[in-house]
């Protein structure tokens, strides 16, 4: 049998040739380029900044983007990556292969979690890196003089740990449906409708609430990560990627 490791390293291979997985780490620079852009902007024309925490503001913007926009990445690449299996009868040809499909399923959900968790990386790294760069380009804004750095390490593992539930969502969903709209379409509307109803009592148990939750938690300065909708997000995460797992041993390969 194909060892697990070299089932992976072909996975690596595949991803390598996709372009949606090289705008998982695209995704971050490009956001950081334009934030940093527009504060470069801002304190050149005026005395921003001064008297409050400036590392909450200029994080602020970031994190708008991330709980946004990252879902809809979340649900791209785990189209794409079983999109690659589907195009011209893939899964046909992989049972073939002297391997199990468990590790062929458990391999392609370790590499939606390892480029998510390294744009996540990234996302973090640049965001320190661009607000340190402001702190030395314009000490009057006094980036220096304030350390928010556990309130953002806990704000981007809350995403990545609610993320993973929507990928495992949308890679159930994908391997169920080749369907372009049903896996990203439904990511669209998911995240539409986690915004209205954030404020519900019960919307903790909707994952898509909990990206925005995880920004409000940043501003009144939480440092728990483990909170009731993250254990949810955990739990629906098992659900699925058990759920998606039991619909691959399944497909035929006649």
């Amino acid at each position: 049998m194909v060892r697990f490791v070299d089932v992976l390293s072909a996975e690596i291979i595949k991803t390598k040739r996709t372009w949606n997985f090289s705008l998982v780490l695209l995704f971050p620079v490009i956001v950081t380029t334009i934030v940093f852009g527009y504060y470069i902007k801002n304190l050149l024309g005026e005395e921003s900044g001064v008297g409050s925490n400036s590392w909450i503001m200029y994080s602020r913007v970031f994190f708008q983007f991330y709980y946004l926009l990252y879902p809809l990445l979340a649900a791209t690449i785990a189209f794409s990556l079983s999109n690659i299996e589907h195009r011209n009868n893939g899964f046909k040809q992989i049972f073939t292969f002297p391997t199990n499909k468990f590790s062929i399923y458990f391999s392609k959900v370790f590499i939606l979690l390892f480029w998510m968790f390294c744009s996540l990386l990234l996302a973090y790294s640049l965001l320190v890196l661009s607000g340190n760069g402001l702190s030395y380009l314009f000490p009057q804004a006094g980036f220096q003089d304030y350390n928010i750095n556990h309130s953002i390490i806990t704000f981007f593992l809350r995403i990545f740990l609610t993320l993973i539930s929507i990928i495992s969502i949308h890679f159930f969903l994908s391997i169920y449906w080749d369907n372009f709209i049903i896996s990203v379409g439904s990511a669209c509307f998911l995240v539409i409708f986690g915004l209205v109803v954030n404020k519900w009592e019960y919307s903790y148990l909707i994952p898509y609430c909990n990206l925005q939750k995880a920004f409000i938690h940043f501003f009144q300065s939480g440092t728990e990560i483990f909170s009731k909708e993250i254990l949810w997000s955990i739990g629906y995460s098992i659900i699925f990627f058990t759920g998606g797992y039991l619909i691959m041993i399944k497909k035929s390969i006649k």
